[in-house]
């Protein structure tokens, strides 16, 4: 019976912590691809010390800084994503062997 309420507890806590965390970790990611693709836009029309000084002294200085940190999230956690799907292509991939190779 205590195992059976160890996997219980288990699954409670991942259904009501675990998955609302990553939910939310994801919304600001999607929210900071958002900001970062905003900043570019303005950073090609207005140049990209127009764009950052208005981000930062905007009327809502916070939520410039903060949305700010998001696009910076936003580009670190893509990357990362990226660098994993290409790792584990790379790993599916045989290795080329010297019979292979071309003459």
């Amino acid at each position: 019976m205590g195992r059976e309420m160890r996997d219980g507890s288990r699954d409670v806590l991942l259904y009501a912590v675990v998955r609302p965390l990553l939910f939310f970790f994801w919304s600001m990611v999607l929210w900071g691809t958002c900001m970062a693709i905003a900043l570019l836009y303005a950073a090609m029309r207005q140049g990209p010390l127009v764009a950052v000084r208005r981000v930062l002294e905007g009327e809502d200085s916070l939520g410039g800084r903060v949305n700010l940190a998001l696009a910076g999230l936003a580009i670190v956690v893509w990357s990362a994503v990226a660098a994993a799907v290409r790792r584990r292509r790379a790993a599916r991939r045989p290795e080329a062997t010297p019979s292979d190779a071309p003459t």
